[in-house]
C-alpha cells in the first residue's frame, strides 16, 4: 500500500510523461513529413537537371553533320566553327566509293600468292597495299 500523496504524485508523473510522449510522437511525424517533402523537392530538382542534360546531349548530337550515304568527303568548303543551314551550298559533297578490280594476265596469275605485298600503279603514282 502506498499513501494517497505518493499515488497522486506517481499518477501526475505518468500523465505528464504520457503527454510528453504524445507531443514527441507528433513532432516526429512533423519532422518525418518535412523530410519527405524535402526529398521530393530534391528528387524533382534531380529529374529537372537530368532532363536538361538529356536535352543538351540531343542538341550536341544534332550538331554532328552526317552524310546520307556511305562514302568519302570530296568537297568541304566550310571551316571548323562555320555555320550553315541544311541545303546550303556550304555543305560538303560525299562521293560514293567504288570497288575496283585488278586485271591480271593468266600467265602472271600463277605467280601471285595470298598475303603477298603489292602496289598499284595508277600512271600518276603508285598506291600501296592496304
Amino acid at each position: 500500500m502506498i499513501s494517497g500523496l505518493a499515488y497522486k504524485a506517481s499518477k501526475g508523473k505518468a500523465d505528464e510523461l504520457t503527454t510528453r510522449n504524445n507531443i514527441e510522437d507528433e513532432r516526429l511525424d512533423i519532422n518525418q513529413k518535412a523530410i519527405e517533402s524535402q526529398m521530393a523537392e530534391q528528387q524533382a530538382r534531380v529529374d529537372q537537371v537530368r532532363a536538361l542534360a538529356e536535352l543538351k546531349q540531343k542538341q550536341l548530337d544534332a550538331l554532328k553533320v552526317r552524310a546520307g550515304i556511305d562514302g568519302v568527303l570530296v568537297d568541304l568548303p566550310l571551316q571548323v566553327g562555320s555555320t550553315f543551314c541544311r541545303g546550303d551550298a556550304g555543305e560538303g559533297r560525299p562521293a560514293k566509293p567504288f570497288d575496283c578490280g585488278v586485271k591480271i594476265a593468266e600467265t602472271q596469275a600463277r605467280d601471285i600468292q595470298i598475303g603477298q605485298p603489292s602496289a598499284v600503279d595508277t600512271h600518276n603514282g603508285t598506291v600501296p597495299e592496304r
